[in-house]
């Protein structure tokens, strides 16, 4: 297990808490969704590989990558970009969208991603996921994307009968990397993470990290995620909002990655 993952396995009071950069790929693109609807895909920019490496020389240490095309088709879909990103970020890349056996774990760990991401699969088949967790300790996300109580699949095209409270509950009881959970009705608008929610949901299953994703439109909004770092929440997930520019990546690098977790 690299430090990295070490820092999310950790003692949620002592751990680090990261802000990571968001590329989310469909049709080989870099885009970015509103509310999760593919039909709302704005490019950001036609070459993902470029906006890695952008983010690397900010100082950034980890990227979270979503293959949209794979999740909506069921089946990692751009494992070459993917690998590409790895190679020439040179960073810990994190990957979720479609990836739902173990082979597909297998491949993406073999072009040296970090750490997988189950989302579908957590859900439909959870035995399956267990085994891919059991098999990969403290490698394995697991990704929770909901509107309200109610958990998406597919891509969001889809709702689980399980709830967000009982699937993440379940998932906790699992040796994984931890919990990256998505305000699907917050994620692209800019109108503020939900700190209630992703705080209750932290304490639920803390000490099994937290990552929240979804709704940052300013930098405050980071800041009041940190400050809720010891209900268990160790990180957030931002996209639109640093390609729009109203988050400065190289501002929250400094702040966050060495300043105030020292």
């Amino acid at each position: 297990m690299d430090t990295l993952n070490q820092d999310f396995c950790s003692d949620p009071i002592s751990i680090g808490f990261r802000v990571i950069p968001a590329i989310d790929l469909l049709d080989g693109r870099a885009v970015r969704l509103w509310q999760g609807g593919y039909d709302t895909a704005a490019e950001v920019a036609p070459d993902p590989v470029a906006v890695a490496r952008r983010f690397r020389d900010a100082g950034i240490q980890r990227l979270h990558v979503v293959d949209l095309s794979g999740a909506r088709q069921g089946q990692l879909v751009h494992l070459d970009t993917i690998a590409r990103i790895v190679n020439e970020a040179g960073i810990s890349v994190q990957v979720g969208g479609g990836v739902r056996t173990e082979q597909e774990v297998e491949q993406l760990f073999s072009v040296g991603v970090s750490e997988a991401i189950l989302g579908t699969v957590a859900l439909e088949d959870p035995d399956t996921a267990a085994r891919i967790i059991r098999r990969w300790p403290g490698r394995i996300f697991v990704g929770l994307d909901a509107r309200g109580d109610t958990v998406a699949l597919d891509g969001w095209l889809r709702e689980a009968d399980e709830s967000l409270d009982d699937a993440a509950l379940r998932v906790a009881q699992l040796p994984v990397a931890g919990i990256i959970y998505t305000d699907i009705t917050r994620d692209g608008t800019g109108r503020g993470p939900n700190i209630e929610h992703t705080t209750a949901l932290a304490r639920l299953v803390k000490p099994t990290p937290v990552i929240a994703s979804g709704g940052i439109g300013k930098e405050e909004d980071v800041l009041d995620l940190w400050n809720a770092r010891e209900a268990g929440i160790h990180g957030v997930i931002i996209g639109k909002a640093i390609y729009d520019g109203v988050v400065d990546l190289e501002k929250m690098v400094a702040q966050f990655h060495q300043g105030r977790n020292s």
